[in-house]
């Protein structure tokens, strides 16, 4: 279980339950809008404008998103990265 983001670009990223309830958070405590941020696979968009500023919470909280998601699966420092997927993917669907 988990949320899959399809990106309106073509790419796709998951995150597992856990991962999501902590991006979640992540991104109230640093400002972003997370009406749109659901915990159902039904596909409800994130529009563009909320994608990009999860892409400068993720990049101003590198830190500390680093330390949550580093590792094994990821990488060592995934913030970079994820930030591109968030800033560049058009807006996305949960699934």
């Amino acid at each position: 279980m988990g949320m899959d983001l399809l990106a309106k670009n073509g790419e796709a990223m998951r995150y597992n339950l856990q991962g999501w309830s902590w991006v979640v958070s992540f991104m109230k405590q640093h400002g972003v809008n997370t009406d749109d941020f659901v915990y159902t696979n039904d596909g409800f968009p994130i529009p563009e404008e909320v994608c990009k500023a999860a892409a400068q919470a993720i990049r101003d909280g590198s830190v500390e998103y680093n330390h949550a998601f580093g590792g094994e699966h990821y990488g060592e420092a995934p913030a970079n990265e994820h930030a591109k997927f968030w800033e560049n993917s058009g807006g996305v669907e949960q699934w």
